[in-house]
């Protein structure tokens, strides 16, 4: 457990974590690093620390500056990037060019299909946001012209 593991509920890496709080990975402690990996292993901070990592990588300039919980779960395109840049690190890119990872239109499909639950939104609101989402992902599967013709049928299954 000597290296930049990602640990925890959110898979948080340890060098996440010390970037977050405003340190350079390679320069903290063996203590601090200890530190940081006995809070990744705490389910409440690692939760913690995963909410931090999304509120910042909504929140650069090149994002979505001052969106809010309520304006993201509005917004299809908006939680695949976050996702994507979650898994995959943060991108230069501005939100024309960044990269999607299929995963995260996966996690977007879940969403969709009711798989996943929406904190405390009233059934109205659910199929609203459900229904951004189908078409959104009806866009980029059939529209955009990034998959196949085979992808697309299968959505419409």
């Amino acid at each position: 457990m000597g290296r930049d593991l990602s640990l925890g509920l959110a898979q948080i890496r340890i060098s996440t974590a010390v970037s977050n709080d405003g340190l350079e990975y390679g320069t903290i402690s063996p203590a601090n690093f200890r530190k940081y990996r006995s809070a990744l292993l705490d389910p409440l901070r690692n939760i913690r620390y995963l909410a931090g990592e999304v509120r910042l990588l909504l929140h650069r300039h090149n994002r979505f500056p001052g969106i809010s919980s309520d304006e993201l779960i509005h917004n299809p395109f908006a939680m695949a990037l976050v996702m994507s840049e979650y898994r995959m690190g943060r991108q230069a890119a501005g939100n024309r060019a960044a990269r999607l990872v299929v995963n995260a239109l996966g996690d977007l499909e879940d969403l969709q299909k009711n798989a996943v639950y929406i904190f405390g939104r009233d059934a109205s609101d659910v199929i609203q946001i459900q229904a951004g989402v189908r078409k959104y992902l009806d866009y980029v599967y059939c529209e955009k012209g990034i998959f196949n013709s085979a992808a697309c049928e299968a959505r419409l299954d």
